[in-house]
Parts: C-alpha cells; structure tokens; sequence
C-alpha cells in the first residue's frame, strides 16, 4: 500500500503535483474509512451498500408476488396429478430464484437481496416438499 512518505517523495521526485498527491491520499483516507480500527482478517459488516438494494428486495418481493399468483391460477387440482404440478412449479421457481442469486449475489455482491433470496428459495423448499410430507397423513386418514 502507499503511504504518505511515498506519496510525498513522488511528489519531490516531480513524477505527481502536490494536488494529485493530496487527492490519492484522500482517496486512500476514504477507502479505509471504519476499516482502519479492524484487526487483521476482519471484515466490515455492511448490511447494506447502496440503497438501490432496498429497491432491488422491493422488485423482488413484487416479481415473487406475482410468480406465485401465476403458479396458483396454473395449478388445477381436476385434471389430477396436483402433486407432479406442485413439484414441477418450485422445480421452475428453484431454477429462478437460483439464476436471480447468481446475479445480484455473485456478480453485484449485493448482501439485501442475497437474504432476501434465501428466504425465498426456503419457502420454496417447504412449498416443494409440502405435498412428500403431507401424504401420509392423507393416508392415513384414508383420503385417497
């Protein structure tokens, strides 16, 4: 890292103005910000790093919303089978949510949408083995 006597000998070696070196340094002053009192291999804990998130998790929950009210209007329990369209539908919505995450998590490393995911796709894991769960009891209650 550079420090202010390099900053300060580039500066009598004529290679940067003074005003280009009080700009890196203010630079560097801002980057380290509240991660100058960490030790060594800490990390900030950011909730948020923008408040674009906030309406990134806002379009989420709407996309979310209306996923689930086209799954339902899709979903006819009359031509059988129900339990096949319940797997097939979080199947789908697994392979979404999967793709969102790749995105806004891996490539944006956005943290409020990672979360908001990972809810996501756990109500997706109990909306996808509700039907496994709920069959035994049906037969036990002879519902066939």
């Amino acid at each position: 890292m550079i420090e202010r006597d390099d900053l300060r000998a580039a500066v009598a070696a004529g290679i940067i103005s003074e005003a280009q070196a009080v700009s890196v340094n203010g630079l560097a002053t801002a980057r380290r910000g509240a991660r100058s009192d960490l030790a060594p291999g800490d990390e900030p804990f950011e909730l948020f790093k923008g408040f674009n998130e906030i309406f990134i998790v806002v379009g989420l929950s709407i996309l979310s919303f209306g996923w689930i009210t086209v799954g339902v209007a899709f979903l006819s329990p009359g031509d059988g089978g129900l339990m096949q369209q319940i797997y097939g539908f979080s199947a789908v919505s697994a392979a979404l949510i999967w793709a969102l995450s790749e995105y806004f998590v891996r490539r944006r490393r956005m943290v409020a949408p990672a979360i908001a995911l990972s809810i996501l796709w756990g109500m997706n894991a109990v909306l996808g083995f509700s039907p496994s769960y709920a069959e035994p009891f049906m037969i036990g209650q002879e519902d066939f």
